[in-house]
């Protein structure tokens, strides 16, 4: 625990090394390098790719520059950046393109800058800030502080409960009364609760290493099975963090759909859900994907050592790369017959970028271009290369890029970017010739557009299931990320934290099953849904940074629920939310990779770092780190949590019915006295022990680990104001404890009244310590203790088996299916019997002796016991299947109820059109109106296209999904 402990707290250490060791500053306007900690605000720093930002610069001039700042803001592209002056400085800090912040990497060009902050005055230094805030927080869990009470109550009454004893004695204080009243005290603590929920914890951990989770600190994997909502950052946890080309459009009206994410060339090009040819591609997608190859700086090597694809190089222009290596298009293959004779570098301000090849005779591009020249081919923003452009290309050929293509265009634009898609346009033109003084503008005019093409960071495979059986728990899943809106949106469609209706929509809706609903929303405290009236739906949607920090904490306690969706979000803001739910009495757990999660980590309930992509400042701030950086394994952590919490309640249940039946017996069995006045103690100090440690203490461990009922993931979270024990369980302690109790009690005074005489078999001395043939008169107190340990053995045992499924009758599932609770069974059993048998240690050690038939008696107890036991059970389960029917029958009624929509011609939509949706790629479609092809020119090269006059498809008809 200390070096648990000793570990989370050097994540400020961690901060203070995430630095540079150098920077080159300007100083009496010479240049010098120097140790980052001596830059000072002021200061002029020129940064160059591959350095670490020293400082919070701002920049003053740029030239092609592009910083990683996906530590801050989550951000998986490079941002690109300015030294224009903003508008505002109320911006998220992602679109800050005029500053450099400390810690962040240059992954392309140069930067004048000048120092404006240092320190804790930078934005890693407010995290820190937050870090340290955070950290003054109590670790313990809600368990752990219920059983410290518990602790002190229990502890209480066995003070008293020891008192009692004295005074039936009359403070006589002789060695077997104050032992006695040692032994009740004891009775009352469940002295292995502690030890084996640490045990049970502890192999939960054990468990969960081997499903790539590693818990750091126990108490996070019972705290994990009671979230109730989920605070997850976006790239890297429920994305990929690589992006990778998802859709091709190419004039006038052919999409394509990519199938494979990442960096591995693995996939296809489909049309219609038909794949292409990679030996018969249509030309103006065989043009788009050599352009894309050609028109790149990124490379793709496969590193035969470690059998995997390792990719250099801007993030886009490698999913640029990756999508045409699928295809079977590789940039070498395609240089070895063009030379590259000139580069225009991207420009921030005109948003594009050129290369210039000379073709040789047997370049595959001169089947698709002019063979005179050179070959320019370009790409950047959209709107930029359209308006660059005279001609579209077709796979009939060139035509001219008239108004209804422009129209084409931008609606196929717009369909990709409301998808959340980073999209780009590419182009080419032949020019006769090329130097470095000849002006841009004169060589990126009269290009022929080839296409656009849709980038993005794919979800995982797993998000959407792991979100949906999320959902389907009863937990909440929220989306924090630094992307913009339109991006995290059609994100969190896709992996199901959003419907799928709110795509194009500002407002969010609820689902209606499994889910959210429009007219639904959830008090504080309760997981019932209420009716939302119209007018507060719109609480559920997509925020910003910007509009979140505009809200004060009376505002956003105001809100039905809070935002399922938070673009541009800010470290601030994260810490914000969770501050929020928790004075909504949720519980939360924050996921993330990046420094800027570290604050909202450690101050969630839990908190969840990855293993693979998170910083070591995420790692040592969380409580939980996953291995596979794979949202679904917080799935199989919400299940182990509650597993483990399910079987804490059962051996709790187990070990305080044991307490309380032998405070039952005990307490009650002093009123038997002999005729000296001396009560006659039932067990003897070391039975009562002997039965507190060694007989319920491995059955409470079996049931530790326990497997999940299967509804385990079914059910909504626990409340967080519901302790360890509810009026249900303590209704169960008080039933299984005070019958055990009473059927054991009932065979002492069988024993002694029924078997024996009575007060005239009771003496003092059998108290005492003594062989017993020196007390021959104690022989049937000491078969009814042999009695009365024989039958609390195999009850409790017994009970062991019972408290595998409270609410379910034994009979009515199998009994023996959890073999660790055999082998305590038979280890418990086969170490009792012998302390009955085995001569000086049963009489000398446990005042007992043998017994023989007897048994019958124990026997006889424990069939009354099992078989009240099950009645109580199975009236318990007759309820519970009653209730369940009735939720049925008032959820089938309900949905009869919902009244179909209608739609914009006032025509009624079946409700359950409306309510089923599908769980594949979010449908898109492009309407535009394009003209037939006319005025084509035909493509050059030995497989000139002949024309083929007008399109067979209708003008108004919608393009493909894409």
């Amino acid at each position: 625990g200390f070096f648990q402990e000793y570990r989370s707290e050097k994540t400020m250490d961690a901060l203070k090394k995430m630095s540079s060791p150098k920077a080159t500053v300007i100083r009496d306007g010479q240049k010098e390098v120097i140790d980052t900690g001596l830059v000072v605000p002021g200061d002029l720093v020129e940064i160059q790719e591959g350095d670490q930002v020293p400082a919070d610069l701002r920049i003053i001039q740029a030239t092609n520059l592009e910083i990683d700042e996906a530590m801050l803001t989550g951000e998986s592209v490079p941002a690109i950046k300015t030294s224009e002056p903003r508008e505002t400085l109320a911006e998220p800090l992602g679109d800050r393109v005029n500053m450099a912040y400390k810690n962040t990497i240059v992954t392309k060009g140069l930067g004048l800058c000048i120092v404006v902050g240092t320190g804790m005055d930078t934005e890693v230094g407010g995290i820190a800030e937050l870090l340290a805030e955070s950290s003054s927080k109590s670790e313990k869990t809600d368990l752990q502080r219920r059983l410290d009470k518990m602790g002190y109550v229990l502890f209480a009454f066995a003070v008293i409960l020891g008192l009692v004893v004295l005074a039936v004695d009359k403070f006589r204080f002789t060695e077997g009364s104050l032992l006695y009243a040692i032994s009740v005290g004891v009775a009352i603590i469940p002295e292995g609760l502690v030890a084996v929920m640490t045990v049970t914890m502890a192999l939960g951990v054990r468990r969960m290493a081997g499903k790539n989770a590693i818990v750091r600190k126990l108490a996070a994997l019972e705290a994990l099975g009671s979230v109730t909502n989920i605070c997850s950052d976006k790239t890297g946890t429920l994305t990929m963090g690589k992006m990778t080309t998802v859709n091709i459009w190419t004039p006038p009206q052919n999409t394509y759909t990519v199938s494979g994410a990442g960096i591995v060339p693995e996939g296809t090009i489909s049309q219609d859900n038909v794949p292409v040819e990679p030996n018969n591609l249509p030309p103006a997608l065989n043009m788009l994907l050599m352009s894309a190859s050609l028109n790149n700086h990124s490379s793709l090597t496969f590193k035969e050592d470690g059998a995997s694809w390792v990719s250099t190089g801007d993030p886009t222009e490698v999913a640029l790369n990756v999508v045409a290596r699928k295809i079977g298009i590789v940039k070498t293959d395609l240089e070895a017959n063009a030379r590259l004779e000139g580069e225009l570098l991207f420009d921030a301000t005109i948003k594009r970028m050129s290369v210039i090849y000379r073709l040789d005779e047997k370049s595959p591009l001169l089947q698709y271009v002019p063979k005179d020249g050179l070959l320019m081919l370009c790409k950047g923003a959209p709107e930029r290369i359209v308006t660059a452009c005279s001609f579209a290309m077709t796979n009939e050929g060139v035509i001219p890029m008239n108004d209804f293509m422009r129209s084409a265009t931008a609606d196929a634009n717009a369909s990709l970017a409301s998808n959340g898609l980073r999209v780009l346009g590419l182009a080419w033109r032949s020019i006769p010739a090329y130097n470095e003084e000849m002006p841009r503008d004169s060589l990126e005019t009269e290009m022929t557009l080839i296409g656009l093409v849709g980038i993005q960071d794919p979800p995982r495979q797993e998000s959407a299931d792991a979100v949906a059986e999320c959902q389907k728990a009863g937990i909440h899943v929220h989306m924090l990320t630094g992307d913009h809106d339109t991006t995290a949106r059609a994100i969190a469609v896709s992996v199901g934290i959003l419907p799928k209706e709110d795509l194009r929509s500002s407002r969010s809706v609820l689902k209606h099953s499994g889910g959210f609903r429009p007219d639904v929303h959830l008090r504080p405290n309760h997981h019932h849904p209420m009716p939302l009236s119209k007018s507060q739906a719109h609480d559920w949607h997509v925020m910003t940074s910007h509009q979140l920090s505009k809200l004060t904490d009376e505002d956003l306690d105001g809100l039905s629920q809070l935002p399922l969706v938070v673009a541009r979000c800010s470290p601030e803001n994260k810490v914000q939310l969770v501050d929020a739910h928790h004075r909504r009495h949720h519980t939360v757990a924050m996921t993330g990779d990046g420094v800027n999660d570290a604050p909202s980590i450690r101050r969630a309930d839990i908190g969840i770092a990855m293993g693979v992509g998170g910083s070591d400042v995420a790692k040592q701030a969380a409580h939980i780190v996953l291995m596979d950086d794979n949202f679904a394994t917080i799935v199989i952590a919400v299940r182990e949590g509650r597993r483990i919490f399910e079987n804490i309640r059962k051996f709790a249940v187990h070990l305080m019915c044991c307490n309380l039946s032998q405070i039952i017996v005990l307490l009650i069995a002093l009123a038997f006295r002999s005729a000296d006045g001396v009560s006659i103690f039932p067990m003897s100090p070391l039975q009562i022990l002997w039965l507190n440690l060694l007989t319920g203490s491995p059955p409470a461990l079996a049931l530790g680990v326990e497997e999940a009922s299967k509804d385990i993931m079914t059910t909504p979270p626990r409340p967080k104001s519901e302790g360890l024990f509810t009026r249900l369980l303590l209704s169960d302690i008080f039933f299984f404890g005070t019958l055990k109790g009473v059927i054991v009690l009932c065979t002492w005074i069988l024993m002694l009244y029924g078997v024996g005489n009575g007060t005239s078999d009771l003496h003092g001395e059998c108290n005492e310590d003594g062989p017993i043939e020196n007390k021959p008169q104690c022989e049937l107190v000491y078969r009814a203790r042999s009695v009365v340990f024989a039958t609390f053995t195999l009850l409790i045992l017994l009970l062991g088996y019972e408290c595998r499924r409270l609410s379910k009758p034994l009979v009515m599932s199998n009994p023996f299916n959890n073999k660790y609770l055999n082998y305590a069974t038979i280890f418990c059993v086969a170490l009792a019997i012998p302390t009955i048998y085995i001569p000086w240690i049963n009489d000398e050690v446990f005042r007992q002796t043998i017994i023989g038939w007897e048994w019958g008696i124990v026997a006889g107890a424990v069939i009354v016991y099992f078989v009240l036991c099950e009645v109580y059970k199975f009236i318990k389960y007759k309820k519970k299947v009653d209730l369940k029917y009735r939720n049925m029958k008032i959820t089938e009624l309900r949905e009869v109820k919902i009244k179909p929509k209608k739609n914009k011609k006032g025509q009624e939509q079946p409700a359950q059109a409306q309510l089923e949706q599908p769980a594949d790629v979010i449908p898109t479609s492009i309407t535009a109106v394009v003209p037939p092809p006319t005025d084509v020119i035909p493509l050059p090269g030995p497989t000139t296209l002949t024309p083929t006059g007008p399109s067979t498809q209708d003008n108004d008809e919608p393009l493909p999904v894409l």
